[in-house]
């Protein structure tokens, strides 16, 4: 339906937004409401129809979110998709932003019974379909926080927001270059055949032209994170001794063909890609940079792994993770995994660069990448200082 309404250019009205609702919640007979004495009840649910009651939400520290009273609901739907047309006309914004500036307009009018987020999620993929971006989903892994952005856009900051629909957008496109499954039959003819294996050759060479840009910024990234963790590790040693606490601060790079043990930390690497949302491929191009803390007979490894997202070559990306557990003994360097660690995922997000980027351009992108480590190293620290 999104799509239909997108190819025949429609403008986005108070009437397409019922229509949506309607086709959403046509299997929805019922929802369950709260009536004016506190009792929750099922509620018959009008399809495509405007609320006829107030709603509201509990908000995390117990205030109350009242949303648009229903004799104002027609007016400010109206207003909304008035100015949103304004923003696409003018090109005011991103279409990311202007995804985000929407959903979060709609869930405040709050204009149905229920279905609201289901609907706003729908407006979402009509303004990236618009633009020919690939549709974003917020899944089970980043639902807390896509509300805690919401919460924080009622708060009047919607940056939260458009960030989490960058990184979501950002995951879809990876997960746009996943494989297609051919055919299990069809005609075999000789010309067909032919082309195919043609077509294959030619992408074959592409993709190891890729390959080969890839593995070039690739190893620059790898610089930056060698510098970042680098120094990290004097900046912590330096907090540790200035406190007066024996702590052992160490990184460690390993990069192909240089290291033979880049393949460590594989199920760690997988988990951390899959919350992600992309595919993890280490076939080809894998590295990683670690800053390990040992305090107190607890010891805590912050890595950061640099791999191809997605089936086909195209995206590299960095997520981070966390390994906990004992310090090593006598017989262990620091460096060494004690038995049984417990792993801990620190973002649910990643880095993520293109092969059609020059240096120069990931040069400038460095901050972004040092902001994304930072924020996992915090995790991982907090976690840290409340096991000793």
């Amino acid at each position: 339906m999104v799509t239909d309404f997108v190819r025949a250019n429609r403008n986005l009205t108070s009437g397409f937004i019922q229509e949506l609702h309607a086709a959403i919640t046509r299997t929805q007979r019922t929802y369950t409401a709260i009536d004016m004495l506190g009792r929750v009840t099922e509620t018959e649910l009008p399809h495509g129809t405007w609320k006829k009651w107030p709603n509201h939400v509990r908000r995390h520290d117990g205030s109350l979110l009242e949303y648009c009273p229903p004799e104002h609901v027609s007016t400010e739907v109206d207003n909304l998709t008035t100015w949103y047309e304004e923003m696409e006309r003018e090109r005011r914004a991103h279409p990311v932003i202007c995804a985000a500036w929407l959903h979060h307009r709609f869930v405040q009018i709050h204009p149905f019974a229920d279905g609201n987020g289901r609907v706003a999620r729908a407006l979402t993929l009509v303004v990236m379909q618009r633009h020919h971006y690939a549709p974003l989903v917020v899944d089970r892994f980043r639902k807390a926080d896509y509300l805690s952005a919401l919460d924080d856009a009622n708060d009047g900051d919607l940056r939260p927001l458009v960030k989490l629909f960058v990184s979501l957008e950002s995951a879809a496109l990876a997960g746009e270059l996943e494989s297609w499954e051919e055919p299990k039959s069809g005609t075999s003819l000789d010309v067909a055949h032919t082309l195919a294996a043609q077509l294959a050759a030619r992408r074959a060479k592409e993709a190891e032209s890729i390959r080969r840009d890839l593995d070039t910024r690739a190893r620059f990234v790898a610089g930056l994170l060698k510098y970042w963790f680098e120094r990290k590790r004097d900046e912590l040693q330096g907090i540790f001794r200035s406190q007066g606490v024996n702590a052992e601060v160490m990184v460690s790079l390993e990069v192909p063909p240089d290291s033979e043990r880049t393949h460590y930390f594989k199920r760690q690497v997988i988990e951390s890609a899959r919350r992600a949302g992309h595919f993890a491929d280490l076939g080809g191009f894998t590295a990683w940079a670690r800053l390990v803390v040992v305090v107190e007979g607890t010891k805590a490894s912050y890595v950061a792994s640099l791999h191809a997202a997605g089936r086909e070559p195209g995206v590299m990306a960095i997520t981070t993770f966390a390994v906990l557990g004992q310090a090593p003994t006598k017989r262990e360097t620091p460096l060494e995994d004690h038995p049984a660690p417990t792993d801990l995922p620190t973002t649910s997000e990643a880095f993520r660069f293109v092969h059609t980027e020059t240096t120069e351009a990931l040069s400038g992108r460095s901050e972004e990448l040092y902001e994304f480590l930072d924020s996992g190293l915090s995790v991982a620290l907090a976690d840290l200082s409340q096991r000793i």
